[in-house]
């Protein structure tokens, strides 16, 4: 009897596994989650608005911020800039982004990712939200915002599924919130 074990890594983070018996006729297909990075598009709240719009457009930068880079950060800076532009395009908080010199500057910093890999998922997340005029010193926002987030078992069944549900779930959490401060401002 022939076993084929074909490993194929998928974009989306994902292993397929296929086992397929030669002298059979099964074919056993197994997706099992990888610990990827959490998916920007998973960090935006569906449902997310901004009370005000401002005018102008904005950059956005996020860098990481924590004092001890011990461990894999699987909210990297650059997901977390994505997910922000996104947010940023959708509720029209700003005109527009600008990849730099934008009428203001956003400046996101990840302080602190902390992860409960147990059976209960659960990710902190810690970060500084400073927001300041274009060439100008004096913030016009600057803010510590910490959220976590308890991902359900219906968010994914497997440790590592769950386990990014919860790291999308603690930046979902986070930029709602300051999406409510930015558009609290009166700019």
């Amino acid at each position: 009897m022939r076993i084929a074990l074909t490993l194929v890594l998928q974009k989306t983070c994902f292993r397929r596994i296929q086992v397929s018996k030669a002298l059979g006729a099964a074919t056993l297909i197994l997706t099992l989650a990888s610990g990827c990075a959490a998916r920007p598009e998973r960090m935006v709240a569906k449902g997310l608005t901004a009370t005000r719009q401002h005018s102008g457009s904005v950059s956005v930068i996020v860098v990481d911020a924590r004092e001890k880079k011990q461990g894999k950060l699987l909210v990297t800076p650059e997901g977390l800039r994505e997910a922000i532009v996104q947010a940023v395009q959708r509720t029209k908080i700003f005109n527009s982004v600008a990849t730099r010199d934008g009428a203001y500057e956003l400046r996101v910093g990840i302080i602190r990712l902390s992860e409960n890999t147990g059976p209960n998922a659960i990710t902190g997340l810690a970060t500084r939200w400073t927001l300041t005029g274009a060439g100008k010193a004096e913030p016009l926002m600057d803010e510590v915002i910490t959220k976590s987030y308890s991902a359900k078992f219906s968010e994914g069944a497997i440790g590592d599924t769950r386990q990014r549900a919860a790291n999308e779930g603690a930046a979902r959490e986070v930029i709602n919130e300051a999406f409510m401060k930015l558009s609290n401002l009166s700019l």
